[in-house]
């Protein structure tokens, strides 16, 4: 997410859910008035009674009809009718659409967010959060934001061009490698014909060894330098996709979903569980948000792209020089409010 995420809150999402349970009265009073020959079922008249438990086949069919509902609308679309009337959408943390499995996932765990009862840990959650997630958001990896309203572009031309992204996308790797220490021979958005890619950061044989000798071998045996190392190179994958989307607004599929699988790859093989896997590879893409939309990486991430546009290749040694009066006045900024606080 970038800076200027405006995630929604309790009372928005309130009024999206009343709209769509408004929109299932519409339809399905109607039809048990047809089928059960009423508007309303009182406990008697289930099928199935049994204590506190009532039920009946077309109470199974209208459940379903809802699941089926909010997952593929959510999924595919980003939003049910309530969400979209209220120009709000749930996204993956790189803003894009969640996809079937994580809407499953995070529409399932409303049974944990309903506990105790009347939504207790769901409402507690998105009150406390900064970011407004509740279980089923954190567990599937998205959010609810509000949609930002961009002009409207008349003309092909205004559209954001192809370089453009991958000078963005490229730009984020290199920029975080550079903040985290590792080392790559050159950046480029030159298109290889080899290997069908729109560029990329080639990174020199040494850091290239010491990825291959770590992900290879057991993840119990593994250093806190090795771990460090790791998560660096993560965070560096992790960083294109995020700042293309969030500086083009565009995405490019082939690419983010080839990051995406390394980043996975990597997390599995240096953790000993799928679910610290997952957990790792969370808070992760968090920091990688955080480097490339926040201060000072903003500021490179923008100034690299624009310099790979005019010379399409950049040595490590030039990203680093332009990156180096943008980080340093960062740092002169922080020590300024630092000695205006003492």
């Amino acid at each position: 997410m970038t800076n200027d995420t405006r995630y929604a809150g309790l009372t928005v999402r309130f009024g999206a859910l009343a709209i769509d349970l408004l929109l299932f009265c519409v339809v399905f009073f109607p039809v048990t008035r047809l089928v059960k020959g009423m508007w309303l079922m009182s406990a008697n008249d289930h099928r199935w009674v049994h204590g506190w438990v009532v039920f009946d086949p077309i109470c199974a069919v209208f459940l379903a009809i809802m699941v089926v509902y909010f997952v593929c609308l959510e999924g595919l679309l980003g939003a049910t009718l309530g969400k979209w009337l209220l120009g709000i959408r749930v996204v993956r943390l790189d803003r894009g659409k969640p996809g079937l499995a994580r809407s499953l996932g995070r529409n399932l765990l409303r049974l944990v967010d309903g506990l105790p009862a009347l939504n207790i840990v769901g409402v507690v959650l998105i009150l406390r959060s900064p970011e407004k997630a509740r279980v089923g958001d954190r567990w599937a990896g998205t959010r609810v934001v509000h949609v930002t309203c961009r002009p409207v572009m008349s003309t092909a031309e205004e559209q954001p061009s192809e370089r453009s992204c991958s000078a963005y996308h490229e730009s984020g790797h290199a920029v975080t490698a550079v903040l985290e220490g590792l080392h790559f021979a050159e950046v480029t958005i030159e298109p290889d014909p080899q290997t069908g890619t729109s560029g990329g950061v080639h990174y020199d044989g040494q850091v290239s060894e010491e990825l291959l000798r770590i992900t290879t071998g057991s993840p119990h045996c593994l250093s806190d330098t090795d771990r460090r190392f790791a998560e660096s190179i993560v965070l560096s994958t992790l960083a294109g996709p995020i700042a293309e989307q969030s500086y083009t607004g565009q995405a490019n599929a082939n690419g983010a979903s080839c990051d995406e699988r390394q980043a996975k790859l990597i997390c599995s093989r240096t953790t000993p569980s799928v679910g610290s896997a997952r957990k790792l590879l969370s808070r992760l893409r968090h920091r990688s948000r955080m480097l490339v939309t926040g201060k000072p990486g903003a500021l490179a991430v923008s100034a690299v792209a624009k310099a790979l546009l005019e010379s399409s290749t950049l040595e490590y040694g030039e990203v680093q020089a332009i990156m180096t009066p943008i980080t340093a006045g960062d740092k002169a900024d922080k020590e300024d409010q630092g000695s205006d606080c003492a």
